[in-house]
């Protein structure tokens, strides 16, 4: 083993072992651990003769030194979970409690409607009136603490006291074949669930339009202009009474006849008003598999407020592609749109 002094610089580098048994790039290395500078930065320089004991020259410029981050890197599983479910960009699964996916699709389709969760959030133990019976208003309490807990947890959900309260509300859902629970239709675990939150939220003193439609107001006019009544001779009427007003109580006609819809927060009316703009957007789809509603299996397709689509089969949220939505039309045992859920496009006024 050789030792030679190596001058760099205003540095210089004494007793430096080279292994003639080595190539000289591991040389480099060696030099590179001393001074910083890569092996291809440096041009080493010798004048001729033995190398023992000799004086090495060695040019180049070593790299900035890299200096290490303020803030370390952060795992997405270190994150605490309302934090995951941000960036995620998705809620959590549902678990299926023995042919259950008829009910979590119709769940996960219901959660996606801020609209609703706005409603329920509202909702409380004392909200209930003598209109509303004790099981509906327990339902609805549960409805309102499954959508927190989807809201803030990545891992799936096991929705236990709601399911539980569902059947006792509506005994068809616990129907037993050989000890096991049947599979059941999501079209009436849908129009059965809404209905009581409907009926939950209005005794509640709810102002919130859930599911239903604003009709803007309908003038018919002949080709002067002039207004025309519903009469079956088609003559003209000058009367206000003979207007179609197909207007929602929480709407309003302005003068030219076109729907508005007078928005409030906290049941403070509002001046602000929103137009319907009469196009309508697909925001989620409950799908069925199978040769009749009520086996097979049901997967809800739902839109995120980032424009993504998640497949939430069970407690198994799964990203989609929008064009994938479209072909969801059967064919097989393909999945087959069962219930869409459209959203209005409103424009501020």
């Amino acid at each position: 083993m050789l030792t030679v002094s190596v001058k760099w610089q205003k540095e210089l580098l004494k007793a430096v072992e080279i292994d003639t048994s080595q190539p000289p790039y591991v040389f480099k290395c060696q030099l590179y651990d001393l001074t910083g500078v890569p092996p291809e930065r440096q041009k080493i320089m010798v004048k001729g003769g033995l190398l023992k004991g000799q004086k090495l020259m060695m040019m180049g410029t070593a790299d900035e030194v890299v200096k290490a981050p303020e803030k370390g890197p952060v795992f997405m599983e270190d994150l605490p979970e309302e934090e995951q479910v941000v960036s995620l960009g998705h809620s959590a699964g549902l678990f299926n409690l023995g042919n259950t996916c008829y009910m979590n699709s119709t769940v996960q389709c219901l959660h996606s409607v801020p609209e609703l969760k706005s409603s329920l959030v509202k909702y409380s133990h004392s909200g209930r009136n003598n209109d509303v019976d004790q099981t509906s208003h327990m339902l609805t309490i549960a409805t309102r603490d499954l959508f927190g807990e989807l809201d803030k947890s990545v891992k799936p959900v096991a929705p236990m006291q709601f399911w539980t309260l569902l059947r006792k509300k509506y005994p068809q859902f616990g129907q037993l074949h050989n000890g096991v629970f049947m599979q059941q239709d999501a079209e009436e675990c849908w129009t059965q669930l809404l209905y009581t939150l409907s009926q939950s939220l209005r005794s509640a003193g709810s102002r919130d339009l859930l599911f239903g439609a604003v009709l803007p107001s309908m003038i018919l006019r002949d080709e002067e202009g002039k207004k025309l009544g519903l009469k079956a001779n088609g003559k003209s009427s000058s009367s206000k009474d003979d207007d179609v007003k197909m207007i929602d109580g929480e709407g309003s006609s302005n003068a030219s006849g076109e729907s508005t819809v007078t928005t409030s927060q906290e049941g403070v009316p509002s001046d602000k008003e929103t137009r319907l703009t009469g196009i309508y957007d697909l925001v989620a789809v409950l799908t069925h598999k199978g040769r009749s509603a009520d086996s097979g299996h049901y997967v809800a397709w739902v839109k995120q407020e980032s424009g993504k689509w998640i497949e939430f089969d069970d407690d198994n949220p799964i990203p989609q592609r929008e064009e994938d939505i479209v072909k969801l039309s059967g064919g097989g045992d393909w999945h087959m749109a069962y219930i869409c859920m459209y959203k209005a496009r409103t424009v501020s006024m």
